[in-house]
Formats: structure tokens, sequence, C-alpha cells
């Protein structure tokens, strides 16, 4: 099951760094099982809130002392297909 599961974050990272650099989003590269979108066009929160809306939870990180940043957990590779789908309706 491990191994599993990291070749899964693996892959996902991968896909998202690809999705993120094609969209020109600019994210912190990772070993972990997320990924934090950074200087982001949009308000972070309006975002996160409008992913919500369409079924996707993005953490904003402004209670953190990051307020232009997402944070994006690498999942299966259909929810971030979703995510990345999300993404370009909101931004773009």
């Amino acid at each position: 099951h491990i191994a599993v599961s990291l070749e899964m974050v693996r892959s996902g990272r991968a896909y998202f760094y690809e999705k993120f650099d094609e969209m020109g989003i600019n994210y912190l590269p990772t070993q972990s099982n997320f990924i934090f979108l950074t200087d982001l066009s949009m308000d972070a929160n309006a975002i996160c809130d409008l992913a919500m809306l369409q079924g996707v939870i993005m953490r904003p990180t402004d209670p953190f002392g990051l307020p232009d940043h997402i944070r994006i957990t690498i999942a299966r590779e259909e929810e971030n297909a979703q995510v990345v789908r999300v993404l370009r309706e909101i931004i773009e």
C-alpha cells in the first residue's frame, strides 16, 4: 500500500507541475503530498470559495500568514484532473 501511495503522489505531482506550468500558475516545488500555489492572479479565498461551489476543496493559507497562497492536496488521477479543470474555469 505504501508503494502505491508514493507512486500516486509522485505521478500526481508531475501532472500538477505540467498543468500549472501550461496555465502559468506559480507553485512551490514539493516533496510532500500537497502543493502551494503562489502569487495568484485572483484573491486566494475567492478561488477557494468558487472551487468549493464545484465540489473541489482547496485550502486558503491566509490563517498561516500566506494570504496569496492556496494548498492543494495531491490525490487520485481523476481528482487531480478535476482540480485542474476547476482552476482553469476560475482563473482563465
